[in-house]
């Protein structure tokens, strides 16, 4: 029988609780095969089998210890932690209010919990990524253009594939600022395996009306 170890943080709700508020407000959980008479037959955790266990809680009974050997999450850090973790888990999870009960355990496991003021802004912040189709926490990295830069990019299909591939590149830094390019240095690293050194520097620089249009490659 596969059994579930929750750990610093972790909850379980069983039967017969009964969904407060949300979506399934009023509905119970039952058990999907077995029931509470299986209980004695769980198989024990043997002592040691765990390389992880929680130290208990803090001396006001509100907050966990860290796990050993786990670095503790740093004042002015946790937003973005627990941003992280909800982005990660959101999609697992049917409303607001199921997010918000995971968050509210991910925050309990900080050694100096957020307030609940703050980790309803960060769930909030969560969910409306994820019900907007936003949310490519643990998907395939994508890359996006305006509109107008597809349109002044159109007449030449290599400086659009550049943009994209470039962009693709640096999409994990979210720096945003312009850097440079250079067609030789792209080509010895194969940036596209099949472009030479002279197609990188058509695909660069466009001219546009008498002008000289350099790519936007800002990311």
């Amino acid at each position: 029988m596969d059994v579930d170890v929750k750990a610093v943080g972790g909850f379980v709700v069983v039967p017969p609780s009964v969904r407060p508020d949300g979506e399934f407000q009023g509905n119970e959980y039952r058990f999907l095969a077995g029931s509470w008479d299986d209980l004695p037959r769980l198989p024990k955790v043997n002592t040691g089998s765990l390389s992880l266990a929680p130290a208990g809680l803090g001396a006001d009974g509100a907050e966990f210890r860290q796990l050993e050997g786990q670095e503790p999450v740093a004042i002015g850090r946790r937003n973005t932690q627990l941003f992280k973790q909800l982005m990660r888990i959101a999609g697992g999870c049917q409303s607001m209010d199921d997010l918000t009960m995971l968050a509210d355990a991910v925050n309990s496991g900080f050694t100096t919990p957020l307030p609940r003021t703050e980790v309803a802004r960060v769930v909030k912040s969560a969910w409306g990524y994820q019900v907007r189709g936003e949310n490519w926490t643990g998907k395939e990295g994508r890359v996006t253009a305006t509109k107008s830069e597809v349109v002044r990019l159109a007449q030449n299909p290599d400086a659009l594939a550049l943009l994209f591939v470039l962009r693709g590149c640096h999409a994990g830094g979210g720096r945003g600022e312009t850097f440079a390019v250079s067609p030789k240095a792209m080509w010895k690293s194969a940036l596209i395996s099949t472009w030479s050194p002279k197609k990188y520097s058509a695909a660069i620089v466009i001219p546009v009306n008498n002008d000289v249009m350099m790519v936007p490659i800002a990311v």
